[in-house]
Parts: C-alpha cells; sequence; structure tokens
C-alpha cells in the first residue's frame, strides 16, 4: 500500500463526492511512492528522477504545463531599452564596480538547506547584539545560507528572537516558545505547500512552467510571509540607487514600485552564488561557472580565463555551439535582457542599451533565493527531467579579439554549493583579507581514530569534505557538484586547521579557529595570489560545553541514539528527511529553537576571536 505523503481534509475513502480539482490532487499525489525513493534513510537520486517523470507526465495531461518561452535570437525588435552599466571584471587584477562598498572585512554563511537557515538566525542575533556587525563590509551567502542574508537583508519583520539563558531551554519551552521570524519558514512542510500550489493552479485554470516550480516553492515558504515573493519586483542597494536607475529608465517603464529596499541602510554589502550550466548532459567539470547577485549587480566575474563552455540547447532546439561566458557584472535588474547589439560594446562593457520585455521573467528576490538553493539542480540538469531545473537568460561581457556578438542564452542554474558551499571563494576574488566564514556543514568532523589531521600528510578516503578539502587542493567531483577548481590555499595548512577543529571538539568546545593564510593564484576564480588572509572559521560541532549548560532533561533528550529522539543528529539536522516521509525538509518548533540558541552561543564563544579580526 502506498505511503500517504500528505494527508488531505477531503475523505479519501469515499472517492465519490471529490470534486474534480481533488481528484485531480489525488491522481497527482498518487502517481509515485515517495517512499520509493529512501534507501537508508538516503534520497536516492535516480529513483526522485522517475518519481518528477511520473509527476510531469501527469501534470502534462491535466494541461496545467505552460510552455518555456523561447529566447528572443539576433533578430527581434523591441519598443523598450532599459539603459544599464556593464563592467568587464576579466583577470584577478580587475577592480568590481562596487570596490568603494565592500572595504576588507566579510562574512561568509554556508549552505545548507533549513540547518544553515536557522543556525544562521541564531548567529545573526548574536552578531547584532555585539555590534560586530556594524564593522562588516560584505555578507556573503550561498543556499541556505543565502535564505538568511538575503532575509536579513530585505525581509521586514524576519526577526531574529531574543536572548535565553540555556539553563531556561526545557524540552516544553523549547516546544512552545515563538520560533524567530527568519527562522520559521524552516518549520514549513514542503509537501504541503507543493500540493498547495497545485490546488491554486487546478481551481484558477493557471498554468505554470516546470523550470518556475521551484521558484514558486521557495517564493512561498521562504519570501510569501514577509510579502516578498513578488515575480516583477527587482531589488537594489538603497532609495538613491533606486532613484537613479528609476531616472534613467523612464522609457522603460519602471518606477519605485519595481523595486524593493533593504530593511534599513545599516546592512553589510549583500552577495548570494548559484551555479550556471550548459543545458548539455555530457557536462565537464569546467562548464559549471560562479553566478553572483549583488545588490546592485549580477554576472559572472572571469569565468574559466574568458574561455567557451560547450553549449547544446536543448530549451529551444538542437543547437551544438560553444559559448563564451564570463567576464564581468551587469546592474541585476538588466540580468536576462537582450544582449548589446554591437559587439565592441559587448567587449567593452559600460553604459547599454538593452533590448526589454517587461513581460519577461525579471531578476527578482525570489528567483536569487531558488536559484542558489536548487540542490538537486546540477544532478537533474543531466536528466530526462531536467525541465524542473531553473533557467535564466544570460549573456557574457565578451574577451578582446570576439568577431561579432554573443546572443542572451538560457542557461541551468543550480545551487551554489554546487560548485563552491562556503561563499568564501568570491569574497577571495574581491581580495577581502579579513573573513568570519560560518560552516554550517551536515558532515561531522572526523574522530582522530577515523582521521588523525595532526598527524596526517595526505587527504583521507574517510573524510572527502567537499567544503574545505577542495580549497587545500583536493580535487572531487560527485553527483551533485564539482569542485576540481577551487585551490586557494597550501595543503598543509589544510591539517594544521582540521587538527585544531579536533582538538577543540575533544574538549568540548565550539569548533571555532583562527587562521592565517598566504592565497594561491587561481587564474580559474580569479584569485591574485600572495596576499594574506586571516579568517575565523566556525565549523558546526556538537559541543559538549554548550549541551552541559542545557537543563538535565533536555540533556536525557539529547543523549538518546534511538532515531526517534527529538533531536537526532544534533546539530547537524539532515538538510532532507530529519523528521521522515511526511516531513521530509521542514524541522520541528523544538529543533529549530534548540539549533538557533546554539548559533548564538557559538558567537558567544568566539566572541574574542571576532573582536581580533575586527580590530575592535
Amino acid at each position: 500500500m502506498k505511503y500517504q505523503v500528505l494527508t488531505f481534509t477531503v475523505a479519501i475513502a469515499a472517492s465519490t463526492g471529490l470534486s474534480t480539482n481533488d481528484r485531480r490532487i489525488l491522481a497527482v499525489k498518487n502517481s509515485f511512492d515517495f517512499a520509493d525513493c529512501i534507501e537508508d534513510g538516503m534520497i536516492k537520486t535516480e529513483k526522485l528522477v522517475e518519481g518528477a517523470q511520473a509527476i510531469i507526465r501527469k501534470l502534462e495531461h491535466f494541461k496545467v504545463i505552460e510552455e518555456e518561452s523561447e529566447t528572443p535570437g539576433e533578430n527581434v525588435t523591441y519598443d523598450k531599452f532599459l539603459q544599464a552599466d556593464a563592467y568587464k571584471i576579466a583577470k584577478s587584477s580587475s577592480k568590481f564596480p562596487d570596490q568603494d562598498l565592500q572595504g576588507e572585512v566579510a562574512f561568509a554563511f554556508s549552505g545548507g538547506g533549513n540547518r544553515a537557515l536557522t543556525v544562521a538566525t541564531g548567529q545573526l542575533r548574536a552578531l547584532e547584539s555585539k555590534n560586530f556587525l556594524d564593522k562588516v563590509d560584505i555578507m556573503s551567502g550561498v543556499s541556505g545560507g543565502a535564505w538568511a542574508t538575503g532575509l536579513y537583508q530585505y525581509a521586514p519583520g524576519a526577526d531574529l528572537g531574543t536572548h535565553v539563558n540555556l539553563s531556561e531551554l526545557t524540552l516544553e519551552k523549547l516546544k512552545s516558545d515563538k520560533v524567530p521570524g527568519m527562522a520559521k519558514p524552516a518549520t514549513t512542510n514542503w509537501l504541503t505547500t507543493f500540493f498547495g500550489i497545485l490546488v491554486d493552479l487546478f481551481a484558477r485554470g493557471k498554468k505554470i512552467k516546470l523550470s518556475a516550480f521551484w521558484d514558486e516553492l521557495i517564493g512561498r515558504i521562504y519570501l510569501k510571509p514577509f510579502g516578498l515573493d513578488s515575480n516583477t519586483k527587482f531589488f537594489t542597494l538603497n532609495s538613491t540607487t533606486r532613484k537613479t536607475i528609476v531616472e534613467k529608465n523612464a522609457q522603460a517603464g519602471l518606477t519605485n514600485d519595481d523595486f524593493i529596499l533593504p530593511v534599513t541602510v545599516k546592512r553589510p554589502y549583500w552577495i548570494a552564488s548559484a551555479s550556471m550550466m550548459s543545458p548539455i548532459a555530457d557536462r565537464r567539470d569546467d562548464e559549471i561557472l560562479s553566478l553572483q547577485f549583488t545588490s546592485l549587480f549580477a554576472g559572472i566575474p572571469c569565468g574559466i580565463n574568458e574561455g567557451k563552455m560547450n553549449y547544446t540547447n536543448r530549451f529551444v532546439e538542437f543547437i551544438k555551439d560553444q559559448k563564451y561566458t564570463g567576464g564581468g557584472y551587469v546592474e541585476n535588474f538588466a540580468l536576462g535582457a537582450h544582449n548589446p547589439l554591437e559587439v565592441s560594446t559587448q567587449i567593452s562593457g559600460g553604459k547599454l542599451s538593452l533590448g526589454f520585455d517587461p513581460n519577461a521573467p525579471r531578476l527578482t528576490l525570489k528567483r536569487v533565493l531558488s536559484m542558489s538553493s536548487m540542490a538537486f539542480g546540477y544532478t537533474l540538469a543531466s536528466s530526462i527531467v531536467s525541465a524542473l531545473v531553473p533557467r535564466q537568460n544570460y549573456w557574457p561581457l565578451l574577451p578582446k579579439g570576439a568577431k561579432k556578438t554573443q546572443t542572451v542564452d538560457p542557461y541551468h542554474v543550480a545551487d551554489g554549493g554546487a560548485i563552491e558551499f562556503l561563499g568564501l571563494l568570491p569574497m577571495l576574488q574581491r581580495g577581502m583579507t579579513k573573513v568570519a566564514v560560518f560552516v554550517q556543514e551536515n558532515v561531522p568532523l572526523p574522530s582522530r581514530k577515523v582521521f588523525d589531521a595532526c598527524n596526517a600528510t595526505d587527504f583521507s578516503p574517510a573524510w572527502n569534505s567537499t567544503t574545505l578539502n577542495p580549497l587545500f587542493g583536493q580535487k572531487i567531483t560527485s553527483a551533485v557538484g564539482s569542485w576540481v577548481h577551487n585551490r586557494v590555499f597550501k595543503t598543509s595548512e589544510y591539517f594544521d586547521l582540521v587538527c585544531e577543529f579536533q582538538k577543540k571538539h575533544e574538549s568540548g568546545k565550539a569548533a571555532i579557529v583562527t587562521s592565517t593564510h598566504q592565497l594561491l593564484a587561481n587564474d580559474w576564480w580569479g584569485i591574485e595570489g600572495g596576499k594574506n588572509v586571516t579568517i575565523v572559521w566556525f565549523y558546526l560541532n556538537r559541543a559538549e560545553d554548550f549541551i552541559k549548560e542545557l537543563p538535565k532533561e533536555t540533556q536525557d533528550e539529547l543523549r538518546r541514539t534511538d532515531s526517534k529522539a527529538a533531536f537526532a543528529n544534533f546539530p547537524h539536522f539532515k538538510t532532507e528527511l530529519q523528521n521522515g516521509l511526511t516531513k521530509p525538509v521542514s524541522f520541528t518548533q523544538a529543533q529549530v529553537n534548540l539549533l538557533q540558541h546554539y548559533g548564538s552561543w557559538q558567537i558567544h564563544q568566539g566572541a574574542d576571536q571576532l573582536t581580533k579580526l575586527l580590530g575592535n
């Protein structure tokens, strides 16, 4: 008998009397058994693809799938044009257009889905309380870290909660205390939301593009509670930049209402990262690039050293080609507009006039947070259900010597963690020299019995961290990403860092370590070598010092080892299936409350190291 993944209010047993829309929902729901996708507590990708294909067939049968629009091509004419600035960023010595905003201090919040969002909520609360953020120039986020930093930047009402003494965190208090507004989406049931989207489609007779399904899901869960799930509103840095954009784009019909602004001017400059890929099945390791979004700009700086990416356009027609990728930034509201019509301007950048279709998809906050967090995007993009992966129209800034313009083309976009999990490398591209990195990893530190970093001279197959290891020279490729171009530090420094993590963990402390590295040149990322960078690393670990401060009943629950324990896997709550099939992604209220308080505790433990980093 099929595992019932969602309970509806309709009487399923009495199929007579169900409305047409209810029957459709049940048909979609029963088109595959989600339990078949699970093996040893993990989602099996090939089974997930089969299930997605079954759902797509059912949705096509009910005629709710909208055809993807074609890209405009070379000869299209426009009534409206966007006036936007583009900036060449082609090599490591290039200056970023927002250089005057960035200073030297950056905080990078890693991916990790709802776990990353929840931990970051507590971390941001403590960072605010100690006034550390006043001295931070840039805040970077990937995937769940992008949810956290994006909401922190733009969401009114995304409160961070209040400090509570750990000794007060009884089981009842953890269950009953209000979850901070910013972390509240982590308790939302994704299955309920997914079927809610279908209910709306059926009830209202609407259609949706398959590539927009993830956008809609992320928008409803993470942005709708704050009134930010718009498909049309751009985002920008402040009222001054909005005024400049609107004034120069009056002909295109842009107004103040087309933009959202940060909740306050006292926020670090925001950057989020996704991964952009060609729509090609046999993708090489160098055919995935870091697509970056800031409060002012968007694009791919550098990009395989002004190289080309194999491109097979499976979206529109079967075209084999090679496309230039990367080269710089354009103002974010113009990402996806038509490419420049003159090759000279597509090479140089500068002030551009770009064909603009007001009805075309816009780069909204919803789109950015969706693209940055499409966890299965790297895998699904090469599968028979690639239509589910978000797509972004894109054109590059061309290298010198290019003979013709390159048209805007659609590309797959996946989780930023598919190429770099931490959001650190975009900071190093910009020459930041003081960085705090919040590693909300789902993989615990290895015990020294498994991998003794203090006495190791080579990477261990027992701990192939796709988060840390590639930065120090280990090339890793898996079904969910490729991290073969990420080396920026000496390999010997890896063992020193992990050794210090292990020592902190073994003594019951938070795994917080400060290290200084001399950067190695990385032409692929456009990172200049030779500069020293100091990093305070916050690695998520199960710190006994934290647990000992909790009430005994909460400690006892944390020490349970069975799968039904309320806080199983703490603090490394699983990105998927932490709470079983009926709640495949969400956490309980108690889990969110405990984890966000842990994030706050982490900051207090690392306060001295942050104070030294910031020069307070």
